[in-house]
């Protein structure tokens, strides 16, 4: 910058510019900003803990859910028994029907499909059925009603949902104990 001149009565005076500040954060400021932004984010991922299980077994209730409403549904509208099949592990499912030859055989589209529950999530059955040993666990829907009862989905670290299904009415609830 160049200096200025001033005339001040009669004398010549020199205004030298003055110094300039530095505009921005010190070193200790950013650091402080830094920990405490670590802080916050350390305090999030604490309060997410455990929240990949319970979405997982909320996610398998939701889906055993719509299978067995679709099960009961069909029952009904078809005149033909339905089931649900469990593998052995009680990690996976799909619907069958029974047509008019006796043979049960998967339904066709998605309910047919096997659908896999997300790891770290099996079911276990509270029902009036029995299951031979050997035999894959099976609730039946018959046209007159259905399965009554309660499939419990326990995941990792101990998170539950609870389904009711209801014979005379087919409604399927969802219940987190």
């Amino acid at each position: 910058m160049s200096d200025a001149v001033l005339h001040v009565e009669g004398r010549i005076a020199v205004r030298r510019p003055r110094r300039q500040r530095f505009v921005g954060f010190t070193l200790v400021e950013m650091m402080v900003v830094l920990v405490l932004i670590g802080l916050l984010a350390g305090s999030v991922v604490v309060a997410f803990e455990g929240r990949d299980a319970d979405h997982a077994v909320r996610v398998a209730a939701e889906d055993l859910a719509e299978a067995t409403r679709y099960a009961h549904r069909e029952a009904r509208v078809t005149q033909r028994p339905h089931r649900l099949v469990f593998d052995e592990a009680m990690r996976s499912f799909h619907v069958e029907w029974r047509p008019l030859d006796g043979q049960w055989r998967s339904v066709n589209g998605r309910p047919g499909r096997e659908r896999v529950m997300p790891g770290g999530v099996w079911a276990e059955v509270d029902s009036s059925e029995q299951t031979p040993d050997g035999e894959p666990v099976t609730l039946t829907f018959d046209p007159a009603g259905g399965f009554v009862g309660r499939i419990r989905l326990v995941g990792e670290g101990g998170r539950v949902r609870v389904l009711e299904s209801f014979a005379e009415t087919g409604q399927v609830n969802v219940l987190k104990p």
